[in-house]
């Protein structure tokens, strides 16, 4: 299990390396259509078509990092109010079906990056971009986000099985000595 947590952390980590790149080549390009646009009253041909397929990218690659490093939306403020076994108990149901459907959304989503590919669908525009690239990135993304989840599903089974504390306690407090590392 610690070999494909390795892999999966690794993997997520890289990806979000790859959209934050996907993100500045988003903002060069904006900014030099707009500094074109300003100077000679022209876009740069193609940058409004793949601007959304460069966020969409981005977007997609950045889900499992950020659920690894407890970034996405928590229900804290709930269950950090009641008692330890009461909560594992509330987040590894929770998380279960968040797997679920994050499994079901990463499946969708497949199926219409497939779609994209055999119909060779492209950006509507005078620039035809074809988007499946940025297509087959989202349940990329979403099985990441998937398997992060699954992981702290796994995590507050084994600690209420074995009456363990909260393991969500220690890797926040590891996220946060990372971050006081890195302002320093």
């Amino acid at each position: 299990m610690t070999r494909v947590r390795t892999i999966v952390r690794g993997l997520s980590r890289a990806l979000a390396a790859v959209a934050a790149v996907a993100l500045i080549i988003l903002m060069l390009i904006t900014v030099a259509d707009v500094i074109r646009r300003a100077i000679t009253d022209k876009s740069i041909e193609g940058a409004i078509e793949i601007a959304p397929l460069l966020l969409l990218g981005a977007v997609a690659l950045g889900l499992g990092y950020a659920e690894q490093t407890l970034t996405h939306v928590r229900t804290s403020i709930v269950t950090s109010r009641i008692a330890r076994a009461p909560r594992l108990i509330v987040r590894a149901l929770g998380g279960t079906v968040c797997t679920a459907l994050l499994l079901w959304i990463s499946w969708e989503s497949l199926t219409r990056a497939i779609t994209a590919i055999d119909e060779k669908d492209v950006t509507p525009g005078f620039v035809a971009i074809q988007t499946w690239p940025a297509r087959i990135l989202v349940p990329v993304g979403f099985l990441l986000f998937a398997l992060h989840v699954a992981f702290r599903v796994y995590d507050d089974v084994q600690a209420l099985r074995k009456g363990e504390p909260d393991p969500r306690d220690a890797e926040l407090a590891r996220l946060n000595d990372d971050a006081v590392e890195v302002r320093a």
